[in-house]
């Protein structure tokens, strides 16, 4: 919160010390006048303090008051904010910034910015055409492939495992972070089709 410089009592002061001088503005605290300049003085205070918080209302790193403001501007929730089970202010405040913060980049920058804002080390390549020098675990990607996929690689295995809070009909396992997959996705030329690898090469 900002810091605020003046209080209700500076106010007051204030408004006293600009009275005219002599015994008819000698002010008993209970009288009618005083208690409207108390008033004053309090609006005032409170202005100042509407004043000071706008330097951080004006931040969405740091807004309250008028996140949601922020939220309705910028279109949040999205549907990619939908797939989490119980999303909070703050998951809609980490996407809200990266929304922001992205804008104008290049696809590749896109992927390397966000992957690492969620803590990926992220990369973007082409798919490589299977021929008969590939090594038999390679993907069996052939020429139309070339110009309609897109590569995008997470240094990190993604794996969601089954627990005993559960639904029995959920599955054992599901790999991948549809968050991450879902701004990505949103983000992609529209010609291309996104394939998702996780894990470094090591692994």
């Amino acid at each position: 919160m900002g810091k605020l410089i003046y209080g209700s009592s500076n106010y007051l002061q204030g408004m006293i010390g600009l009275l005219p001088k002599g015994p008819a503005w000698e002010l008993d605290e209970s009288s009618l006048f005083y208690r409207l300049m108390q008033i004053c003085a309090d609006e005032f205070a409170r202005i100042d303090l509407d004043i000071a918080q706008l330097v951080e209302e004006s931040d969405p790193r740091t807004a309250s008051a008028t996140l949601s403001d922020w939220f309705d501007e910028w279109g949040i929730p999205d549907d990619c904010l939908k797939l989490l089970d119980d999303p909070t202010t703050e998951d809609y405040r980490k996407v809200l910034i990266l929304k922001i913060t992205t804008l104008g980049l290049t696809f590749e920058e896109l992927v390397i910015a966000i992957g690492a804002y969620l803590g990926y080390d992220a990369s973007v390549g082409d798919t490589d055409i299977h021929t008969v020098a590939s090594t038999v675990d390679a993907r069996l990607y052939d020429t139309s492939w070339l110009n309609t996929a897109l590569i995008v690689s997470a240094d990190e295995t993604v794996v969601n495992l089954l627990t005993v809070d559960d639904r029995v009909s959920m599955a054992l396992a599901e790999w991948g972070d549809e968050l991450w997959e879902c701004l990505i996705t949103a983000l992609a030329p529209a010609h291309n089709n996104v394939i998702f690898q996780y894990g470094s090469d090591e692994e």
